[in-house]
């Protein structure tokens, strides 16, 4: 039978009727058929996420994919991402969110430890590298430490004072934190992690810093 409407790259059903007559009884059996489209040429990157990662911060990327085989989760492996700018470029599908004959979501662990513009190609296991699609990741330094905001903005002598501290690493301590004023020491009494629970690097962190001039 010919695929309906003669395209091999829509996805069809079609339904067949087969009827048998013996003497005066007539059977007829139902067949359905899927028809499912034929991958050719390259896969297409039709979006992902994030467009930015920082550097050396594990970041689990998301990517779409068109023109891509339906990915079951027996086949999650077969769904690979080079990463052009790493030493060990290779790296395996960590879960497909969403797949079928139009597009297919998959999430990639990449840990880039340079700064740039970073090609990432993925390709299904079996048809190579050469029918990847292919996306640009930039990577960005890591966050200098900066204040955000402190309170009050004027004050005496042996008055608190309150600084917010964005871009320090999660596991600072206030015995790592020294506070000096006019070339004098001050004493911090109170330093409070405030990034949340979900926070494990310096790009989501933020302390209160209080501290007595």
């Amino acid at each position: 039978a010919a695929v309906p409407g003669g395209n091999l790259n829509l996805l069809s059903t079609a339904q067949y009727v087969v009827s048998s007559s013996v003497g005066p009884a007539v059977r007829q059996l139902n067949v359905s058929f899927q028809y499912t489209p034929v991958v050719v040429g390259s896969a297409a990157v039709a979006g992902f996420f994030p467009a930015s990662v920082v550097r050396s911060v594990p970041t689990s990327v998301s990517c779409q994919l068109r023109n891509f085989p339906l990915v079951s989760s027996a086949a999650l492996a077969k769904v690979v991402a080079r990463v052009g700018c790493e030493s060990r470029p290779l790296v395996r599908a960590t879960a497909v969110t969403a797949s079928s004959y139009s597009a297919t979501t998959a999430l990639f662990l990449v840990l880039i430890n340079v700064t740039g513009p970073c090609p990432v190609s993925v390709y299904w296991d079996d048809f190579g590298e050469g029918a990847a699609g292919v996306f640009n990741l930039t990577v960005a330094p890591p966050p200098s430490p900066t204040v955000q905001s402190w309170s009050p903005r004027r004050a005496t002598r042996r008055a608190a004072l309150t600084a917010t501290l964005l871009y320090l690493d999660p596991a600072t301590r206030a015995a790592d934190v020294a506070v000096t004023c006019d070339g004098l020491a001050a004493n911090v009494t109170s330093f409070v992690f405030g990034g949340g629970s979900s926070c494990a690097r310096a790009s989501c962190s933020r302390f209160s810093l209080t501290f007595v001039v």
